[in-house]
């Protein structure tokens, strides 16, 4: 039988590797605003014109950061890059932080 989440032994470190860790404490919530302004007008009985701007903008969106992450070896620096990583026995700490926006505007 196939698990969605399987069991981990948290006393060994080999059972860490390969899996994505998350940290959702201290997410905030994220929020997206939109707006839009439009002009007619008819310049005579059969001919009309429309000009519409619309926008938004995304505050407070999710972003996934390595938290493991090697820094870029010295030139004399010959370790392999998992020996380089601040916790060399993990692959990856994936943190998921609300930092990002997005924002977008278009003229129609």
């Amino acid at each position: 039988m196939a698990y969605l989440f399987r069991s981990i032994d948290i006393s060994n470190s080999n059972s860490f590797k390969n899996i994505a860790l998350f940290n959702l404490a201290n997410r905030r919530d994220p929020y997206i605003q939109q707006w839009t302004f439009s002009l007619q007008r008819a310049f005579a009985e059969s001919l009309f014109a429309e000009a519409a701007y619309i926008g938004s903008k995304g505050t407070k969106l999710s972003k996934r950061v390595d938290l493991n992450v090697a820094p870029l070896p010295a030139i004399n620096d010959t370790r392999p890059l998992a020996a380089r990583r601040p916790y060399p026995q993990y692959s990856y700490f994936l943190d998921d932080l609300g930092i990002a926006s997005s924002h977008y505007h278009g003229l129609q």
